[in-house]
């Protein structure tokens, strides 16, 4: 299946391609902001696609923003159906703000109403998907929700602040996606009503990023057993991404030698000696939930890191003389290339055991252009 989303350079869009990504059943047919605002590359989407997820819209702004806004860019995407003739399968990204009365409630309404009566006009399918509150990795703070205002907050090394203490209902970015897929898969049609993790105050929610974050200053990969933290803290690693992936290795030297922790962890987990020869390049490949760590025990290596459907290459040089690592945030290719004359022997850690029926391991090269860090 041809997959269409609109708002693929957003954050729920971008998930939803990093998910289609690595897929070999179905295939995304990005739309970003440029695409939908030109007439032919509306109408190829419309024309490619057997079904649509319509992520495209405004989440803040004036009222009128808001309201006209959404409904303006609905109805163009009606309009490029209506163009096309064809009845894909739509489905919209509505939320549980529809039970309020607020103009980002009341535009998902309208929005959804005027798809609704486009998709009884046609007989296609047309599925709104109420969401609750969504978080992931490379989410925009101040914008797409306050996880992402936290951890932005939070690694800057500033004092969050909570506005009004509420209840939140929180889905990871990429159960989103797996949902959409799933449903577009199915050919589900109707009202769906999306359920998140249990709901949690928002300083509850803070209390959980402030814990992961501050173990984690401490020198120290927190307990991710549970998958909601891990969810949380693969997030608050992504906005570590670039300037702060890398980081030293404390070096412990007596009368027997130099000493130096490359891994400490509250959880489990595995670890990989590797020798990589002059010249050679191990790697390109990335995760979506694995955490893992790299550092160059001797010789010289060059890592190299590219967040997904990025054109930025980001480039950090490791020796066995300044003990050093880099962490890898999940949807982000990496490789390693030994760059001296001497075989470069490194460590590699995760924090989960390897499972060969689901290794979470995508290949995906990584140069395209350097940024060098």
């Amino acid at each position: 299946m041809r997959i269409g989303i609109t708002g693929a350079d957003g954050f729920l869009g971008w998930h939803l391609r990093c998910l289609l990504y690595g897929d070999t059943h179905d295939t995304a047919v990005p739309c970003d902001q440029a695409s939908f605002a030109d007439d032919n590359a509306l109408d190829n989407l419309v024309a490619t696609s057997d079904a649509i997820v319509h992520f495209a819209g405004i989440n803040r702004g004036t009222e009128d923003e808001v309201l006209n806004g959404n409904l303006a860019i609905t109805d163009r995407l009606i309009a490029a159906l209506v163009r096309s003739g064809r009845s894909p399968h739509v489905l919209f990204a509505s939320s549980i703000q529809i039970e309020r009365d607020n103009p980002y409630g009341q535009a998902k309404r309208v929005c959804a109403q005027h798809l609704e009566a486009w998709a009884d006009g046609c007989g296609a399918r047309f599925t709104t998907v109420v969401l609750p509150n969504a978080f992931g990795e490379f989410g925009r703070p101040f914008y797409n929700s306050v996880v992402a205002t936290f951890c932005h907050q939070l690694v800057l090394g500033e004092e969050p602040r909570i506005v009004a203490d509420a209840p939140l209902e929180l889905i990871h970015a990429q159960d989103v996606a797996a949902k959409f897929v799933a449903l577009a898969d199915d050919g589900t049609a109707g009202l769906i009503r999306v359920t998140g993790h249990q709901p949690l105050l928002v300083s509850e929610i803070l209390e959980r990023l402030q814990h992961l974050n501050a173990t984690y200053a401490c020198g120290v990969f927190p307990l991710l057993a549970d998958s909601f933290d891990l969810q949380l803290f693969n997030t608050l690693q992504s906005f570590r991404f670039p300037d702060w992936a890398q980081g030293t290795l404390g070096v412990h030297i007596d009368e027997r030698g130099p000493l130096w922790e490359v891994v400490r962890a509250q959880g489990t987990g595995q670890t990989f000696v590797s020798r990589i020869d002059p010249g050679i390049t191990r790697g390109n490949y990335y995760h979506r939930h694995k955490v893992e760590r790299f550092a160059v025990l001797s010789g010289s290596g060059r890592i190299r890191l590219r967040r997904l459907f990025a054109p930025d290459v980001h480039v950090y040089e490791l020796t066995g003389e300044a003990p050093a690592y880099v962490d890898m945030p999940t949807f982000c290719t990496h490789s390693i290339e030994n760059i001296g004359s001497t075989p470069l022997l490194t460590l590699s850690w995760c924090g989960e055991l390897l499972d060969t029926g689901k290794p979470d391991t995508w290949s995906e090269p990584v140069t395209m252009r350097e940024a060098v860090v």
